[in-house]
């Protein structure tokens, strides 16, 4: 009797886990697919974000945060 119980504890715990990390794989995607339209719109050089030791790819990642959460406390320009 108490193993049954376990065992229906443990498929509870697995279904909410299983279910917690489907929402969290659509918020995930949704945030990606809003990046790629922001990105796309802008005529931004995508490759610019992964060389994060250059200065475009501190304006490109400034202008795809502003577009998806506004402007930041961080209001500096990007060195030339």
């Amino acid at each position: 009797m108490t193993l049954k119980f376990i065992k229906l504890g443990l498929f509870l715990l697995a279904l909410t886990a299983l279910q917690q990390l489907i929402a969290v794989a659509n918020h995930q995607v949704g945030q990606l697919h809003e990046q790629s339209l922001v990105i796309s719109n802008n005529n931004l050089d995508p490759s610019a974000l992964f060389y994060m030791e250059i200065d475009m790819a501190l304006v490109a990642e400034k202008s795809v945060r502003k577009a998806l959460h506004g402007p930041g406390p961080d209001q500096r320009q990007a060195r030339h």
